[in-house]
């Protein structure tokens, strides 16, 4: 039982040390693995998006970002805009 946790808190560190260093291929194919290491956070609630922009890190934090971007929202959010701007004649 307890191996199980400590299982999955070396991956969580694995993740972040990828994070961290920019390992694009890494964090890409451990996110594919488990999406669900994109909500965790370290200790201090810092989620990967922060840890690799706080490092200087430039094509991680591109992948997180559009990982966590909802389309769905994204779509609807354009759509009303575009309806605002360019569907009202006054």
């Amino acid at each position: 039982m307890g191996q199980g946790l400590s299982c999955a808190a070396s991956q969580e560190h694995a993740f972040f040390t990828a994070v961290q260093l920019g390992e694009f291929d890494t964090v890409n194919a451990m996110l594919e693995r488990d999406p669900s290491l994109l909500h965790q956070t370290t200790y201090d609630r810092q989620y990967p998006l922060h840890i690799a922009a706080a490092n200087g890190q430039i094509e991680v934090p591109f992948l997180l970002f559009f990982l966590t971007i909802d389309f769905g929202f994204l779509i609807l959010v354009t759509t009303l805009l575009g309806f605002l701007f360019c569907g009202l004649n006054f």
